[in-house]
This record gives structure tokens, sequence and C-alpha cells, in this order.
């Protein structure tokens, strides 16, 4: 079962706008109105477990994520699936958002490695102090080149619902993922990735153990 959604952009549907340090930005092209997609991608140093680790590692993720206040995991269904809830810090004069999502660890094949998400159905578990965001899909790739390189795509679908001012949308647009992706590399370049019950209850195919 895959979480993506219906309405999410194909392949065919992602312009490039924007390339960076050696990250390519990606818009789609043509999108309801409200949505915000973007597509971020680029080949980073270390192994791809080091990046598994770090993005499994909740505690530490507001600490390098960009305007992440907290992550609370609600529950988890099973080895490879969580409910949980990401806080994040909009700037004024906007109000904070929450992403309320069911996330699944999916192991794609020897050398590669999807964590994806969308909306979790438990609206009982949203905070009363952030706008809740509708998420249609938000799928990070790690992809195996060599011992010390990942090939790492992230995408995200969905709209921050609420009012944010146009120049807001754009730096969600442009900024955020950057920022994301580099401070994911920073944090697995300090070597010191920390394997959590997250990451070490994992159930892998047999294939990639």
């Amino acid at each position: 079962m895959s979480l993506q959604g219906p309405e999410s952009p194909d392949d065919g549907k992602w312009l490039k706008f924007y390339e960076e340090a050696g990250i390519t930005l990606y818009r789609a092209g043509e999108t309801a109105s409200g949505l915000i997609p973007f597509k971020a991608s680029g080949v980073f140093a270390g192994p791809l477990e080091s990046y598994l680790m770090v993005l499994l590692h909740h505690d530490r993720k507001p600490t390098w994520a960009p305007k992440l206040k907290s992550v609370k995991v609600h529950k988890r269904i099973d080895s490879n699936t969580f409910i949980f809830s990401e806080y994040y810090k909009t700037p004024w004069p906007a109000a904070d958002r929450e992403f309320l999502l069911v996330g699944k660890v999916r192991f794609m094949g020897p050398n590669h490695v999807r964590l994806e998400a969308v909306n979790a159905q438990q609206k009982n578990l949203k905070d009363a102090y952030h706008i809740l965001c509708d998420v249609k899909l938000l799928n990070l790739d790690l992809k195996k080149v060599s011992s010390n390189k990942t090939a790492i795509t992230f995408e995200f679908y969905g709209d921050m619902m609420g009012w944010m001012p146009v120049w807001l949308i754009n730096l969600i647009q442009k900024k955020w993922p950057m920022r994301f992706l580099k401070g994911l590399s920073d944090q697995v370049a300090t070597g010191k990735a920390i394997a959590t019950k997250e990451y070490l209850g994992l159930e892998r195919p047999s294939r990639t153990r």
C-alpha cells in the first residue's frame, strides 16, 4: 500500500526552477489553489543508514530541521508505521502549524529506503494551538550511491491551511527544503547518528540486511 494521495503531482509535472550547493529544486507546473508542492534532490556525503538513523531520532530532529519545534510520536502501529505530529514555528503574522501524519518506513530494495507520510485520520490527536496542515504527500527517498554517499529526494505536496502571506509561501517552497537537506547532511557529518528504538525496531526484508 502506498501512502501517496490521488491528487499528488506525477513526475511529468515537476519543473526545475532553482539549484544551489548541489541541491536542485522543482515545483509542480499545475496545482490547485492553496497547495504548495516542492521537490528537492541532491547527493550527500554519508552512508544511507546514518541518514535513516538521523531521520528517526525524533528528539533531536528539532535541533537541525528548520522551524521545527518538536515531534510527538502518538502511536507505533507496527514495526515500520507510526502516527506522529510535527509542530512548526511559522513566522509572524501567520499562526504555527502542525503536521499530523501516519508515516511508514519502506524498504524498496537493498540500496533504497523511502520514508512516506500523509494525513493521519485521528483528528482527536490534533493540538488546539496549531493550525492543522493538509498533507497529501511527504516522501523522503534515500538511495545508496556508494559506501559514503547517499542520493536524497524530498517531495512535499499539501496545503498549509489558514492564511499565509505570499512571501512566506515562496519561502517555504524555495528555502525550507534546501535548509532541511543541508541540516540533515550536516547532522550526519557529525558522525554521531544514534540508533534509536524506532530505528532498531524496523522490520527489514531479508535481502536488505
